[in-house]
């Protein structure tokens, strides 16, 4: 007989491991309510109020929308341009036709990667949501969709193409698109408006106006919360003008709306790989870091509307920026974006190349664990004790430079004076900076801008103080490259938001006024959505392969003490055997 002690080992093993098995597929980060198979998250709570993911926020009709629209256009346009301004009005109504649905939708890289690897011979899904990413596969990324529906709320069917709205720096937690869009709440009756003035004020940010927009426009539109904001403001720190982040936490939020919508209508409504992406600020960086890996994704850009973006980090991007704040000509209500820049490229994101290196932008002193006051990561910590913008503008040294490290600030400053624009590229002085020259230009956008195929119209003031117009490399014969020509030489950066954003609508207005949404190809979009079954059974698959090659291992690796045992057993019978048959000889 086998050995009881060995048997029950080898049984006591493939327990513990079908007991992992079980926890991984009960960890599974999806799972389904009752509200058309809309995927939903269980999640920790980011405050007392957040909303869930899958959560239908509410709806906004479309005249509310015309009305928010004529505003903003009467604030831009001169009062004698009434005639203009009435014939853009009639354009917006025609335009903006339909109300709009929001909601919170989620998504982690692990949802779609077996997906996505298996349609891809080159996994460029795994450029930007792979295991080695900063904040792995597991980390939840939420955003706002907002979609067209007709009178009785319905989403409109047929094929819609997108658009994705990337928000300018704003680093408090309670500012994530997808909590700050408000319910609708009941407004001014006599003046026969359903939403709040408050409400309106919320909605007059470059990212949700935008967005809502485009959503009436007949567009799906998505508004990511952001890297380190939203549901994963306790997994990952924020970053500023890093391009990873801002691929990473929008990439899967564009495939989940994809992927829900056309799951929860059947098909009737599919969202096309077509889409206009757009931002100001930071967001215009993010607007073509995220265009440029859809686009290599496989999708149709559309258009490329980035504004007022430091798309030259490791030239313009800090060169001309740093060179403002030595001449206070940076405005300090803007501090907290310059120490979140400084943080971007001090060793808490594992992926740049200066990480660990000795080679942070910021000054050792400003990264002290013993002093909350000079400690910018403390600053901007992954919970929701982060401090807020106002608070961290005020811990800011009055000389703002100092706050970063005195070695890179004398490198900025002999590029000032020796007039060098790029001196990462171009400076012999890099020792002791070779690292974080190497961080800065692996995330320069000037070649992804100079040979883009795809066409990019930038929206940027000639004296921006914030971020220079030198972010903005030369188009040279690249015909998909235009700039926004409407602005004026005294608008400074925050009152060119709101004329980008402007720039922005028109779109929607003029390019793609004329276009009706067509009938989608139910067959097509029925082959291509993943239900959350074969996800799931996707990953049982993969845990069965795995336990088989375990036990199978097991057993081999145990074979050789069960054939021992066998042999021992057997050869006792052999001399119990020829002992009785002695003893019978001599009976």
């Amino acid at each position: 007989m086998h050995s009881p002690s060995r048997t029950s080992a080898l049984f006591l093993l493939i327990l513990i491991l079908l007991n992992v098995a079980t926890a991984s597929s009960s960890s599974n980060p999806l799972s389904t309510n009752d509200n058309g198979g809309i995927i939903n998250r269980e999640l920790s709570a980011v405050g007392d109020n957040t909303r869930k993911c899958g959560d239908v926020i509410g709806t906004l009709n479309a005249t509310d929308i015309n009305s928010m629209g004529a505003s903003l256009m009467r604030q831009l346009l001169k009062k004698n341009r009434s005639k203009e301004m009435k014939e853009l009005e009639a354009k917006m109504a025609t335009a903006f036709k339909y109300s709009i649905q929001t909601r919170k939708i989620c998504a982690t890289c692990e949802m779609f990667r077996h997906h996505e690897h298996g349609k891809r011979e080159s996994d460029s899904y795994g450029d930007y949501c792979g295991s080695d990413s900063y904040g792995g596969l597991d980390a939840v990324f939420s955003g706002l969709l907002l979609l067209p529906v007709t009178d009785n709320g319905e989403v409109v069917q047929g094929s819609l193409k997108g658009a994705i709205w990337n928000r300018p720096t704003n680093i408090d937690n309670s500012h994530a698109p997808s909590e700050v869009w408000p319910a609708t709440v009941p407004g001014d009756k006599k003046k026969k408006k359903s939403l709040s003035r408050q409400s309106r004020i919320e909605l007059s940010r470059y990212e949700l106006f935008g967005a809502m927009a485009s959503a009436a426009a007949g567009f799906a539109s998505l508004v990511p919360d952001g890297f380190g904001y939203g549901e994963s403001h306790t997994l990952v720190y924020k970053s500023t003008y890093v391009k990873k982040p801002y691929q990473t936490s929008t990439i899967p939020l564009w495939m989940q709306a994809r992927h829900l919508i056309g799951e929860e209508t059947e098909c009737l409504t599919s969202i096309e790989n077509e889409v206009v992406v757009s931002g100001y600020d930071e967001g215009g960086y993010g607007a073509v870091a995220v265009a440029a890996a859809l686009s290599k994704m496989g999708a149709r850009i559309l258009k490329n509307q980035p504004g007022g973006g430091a798309y030259q980090p490791s030239s313009a991007g800090v060169v001309q920026t740093l060179g403002n704040v030595m001449h206070k000509n940076y405005p300090t209500s803007r501090y907290h974006a310059l120490a979140l820049l400084g943080l971007s490229y001090s060793s808490i994101n594992p992926n740049l190349a200066n990480t660990d290196e000795g080679q942070n932008m910021l000054n050792h002193k400003y990264l002290l664990a013993s002093n909350d006051k000079k400690n910018v990561i403390r600053w901007f910590s992954k919970d929701d004790n982060a401090y807020s913008k106002i608070k961290i503008n005020s811990l800011v040294p009055a000389h703002a430079s100092d706050m970063f490290n005195p070695i890179f600030i004398d490198f900025i400053k002999d590029a000032l004076e020796n007039n060098i624009s790029n001196p990462c590229r171009r400076h012999s002085k890099t020792r002791y900076l070779e690292k974080l020259c190497e961080a800065l230009l692996q995330n320069d956008l000037t070649n992804t801008i100079e040979h883009a195929t795809y066409p990019i119209q930038f929206c940027h003031s000639q004296n921006d103080t914030v971020s220079s117009i030198a972010n903005i490399p030369a188009f040279g014969n690249n015909k998909h490259l235009s700039m926004y020509d409407k602005l004026t030489m005294n608008d400074m950066h925050s009152m060119t938001e709101s004329k980008c954003l402007w720039a922005a609508m028109s779109t929607f207005i003029s390019e793609f006024q004329s276009e009706e949404i067509l009938p989608g190809n139910q067959e097509i979009c029925l082959e291509s959505v993943i239900t959350l079954e074969e996800l799931v059974s996707s990953k049982w698959i993969d845990m069965s392969v795995f336990m088989i090659f375990v036990i199978v291992g097991v057993f081999i690796f145990l074979k050789p003490f069960i054939t021992k045992e066998k042999l021992q057993h057997y050869e006792t019978l052999d001399q119990s055997d020829s002992e009785e048959i002695e003893m019978g000889r001599d009976y």
